[in-house]
C-alpha cells in the first residue's frame, strides 16, 4: 500500500505515558490501495490546498548552481555520514515538475542538495525531503516530506569545526508536536528523553561543499516574514517603541 501522513497542529492533552505520542492528533494517516490511487495527484492537491496556488518571488540569497557538474562528495568520510552537497537547482527543478510530478506549476525549485541516496529541495514555498528507502537506496520505496516554510518557527545553521568535524548542520523548528515518549529500558531505568520526530529536523552538509552563511541568509528571508508573508524592508526602520527599555 502507499501512504499519506497529514502532520496536524490540533490541541490535545498533555500525553506523558510511555510507547505513545505527546499529542495523539498530531499524526493522521491515510492508506491507498497500490494502483488504485494516483498518490502524486493526491499529494498535489494537498500542495495546493496548503501551499496556495499563487507565486512567489525568487530569494535573492539562494545559490542555484545552474550548470554544476556533480563530480559526488569527493569524500568517503562525508559519503558514509550521508552528507549533503549542492546540485544543480535546474536540473532538479526539471526533475520534479515531470519525474515524478512533486511541485506545482507555479512553484520552483531555488537550491538542490544530494547527499548518499537522498535529495533535499528548497522551493520558495517548502523544503522537500526524497528519501529513497531500502539498502543504499536501491529499493522501490520513496518518501516525500514537505515541509512549508510556514510551519517552521525557528531554524539554526552551524558551522563546521576542526578538521575532524566534516560535517555543518541546520536544524528546523517546526510549529506542530510530533513528540513522542519512548518505553524505558527496564522499571528500573530512569524515563528516556522524548524523541522529537518530525518536530525538529537536523540535515547535515558537506562542510566544503555548501556556505552555511548563505544558507542562514536563505533561511533567514523565507522563514522571518512579516505583513501577510511579505519581507520587511530593510530600509524601514525599527520602531522606537521596540527599542525603549521596559520598565521596572
Amino acid at each position: 500500500d502507499s501512504e499519506l501522513t497529514l502532520f496536524l497542529n490540533l490541541p490535545d492533552k498533555d500525553n506523558r505515558a510511555e510507547g505513545f505520542p505527546r499529542n495523539s492528533r498530531t499524526r493522521c494517516k491515510i492508506d491507498f490501495r497500490d494502483g488504485n490511487a494516483d498518490l502524486f495527484a493526491v499529494q498535489r492537491f494537498f500542495s495546493d490546498k496548503v501551499l496556495g496556488v499563487d507565486s512567489v518571488e525568487h530569494s535573492l540569497y539562494a545559490d542555484g548552481m545552474t550548470g554544476h557538474h556533480d563530480s559526488g562528495s569527493d569524500s568517503f568520510l562525508a559519503w558514509l555520514g550521508d552528507d549533503n552537497r549542492l546540485i544543480d537547482a535546474s536540473e532538479a527543478d526539471a526533475k520534479f515538475h515531470s519525474d515524478p510530478p512533486i511541485l506545482q506549476n507555479c512553484e520552483t525549485v531555488e537550491m538542490a542538495f544530494r547527499g548518499r541516496r537522498d535529495m533535499m529541495l528548497f522551493t520558495g514555498k517548502r523544503v522537500i525531503f526524497v528519501d529513497v528507502q531500502g539498502f543504499l537506496g536501491m529499493g522501490k520505496k520513496v518518501e516525500y516530506i514537505s515541509v512549508p516554510w510556514t510551519t517552521v518557527t525557528a531554524f539554526s545553521a552551524r558551522t563546521a569545526g576542526s578538521w575532524i568535524d566534516n560535517d555543518s548542520e541546520m536544524c528546523l523548528w517546526l510549529d506542530f508536536d510530533d513528540v513522542f515518549n519512548p518505553i524505558r529500558g527496564s522499571q528500573d531505568d530512569p524515563p528516556p528523553p522524548p524523541i522529537p520526530r518530525r518536530s525538529w529536523l537536523e540535515i547535515d552538509f558537506q562542510k566544503d561543499k555548501v556556505d552555511m552563511f548563505m544558507i542562514h541568509r536563505y533561511l533567514s528571508e523565507r522563514c522571518m516574514r512579516v505583513s501577510a508573508h511579505n519581507l520587511k524592508s530593510y530600509s524601514i526602520p525599527v520602531s522606537s517603541e521596540l527599542l525603549r527599555p521596559t520598565p521596572p
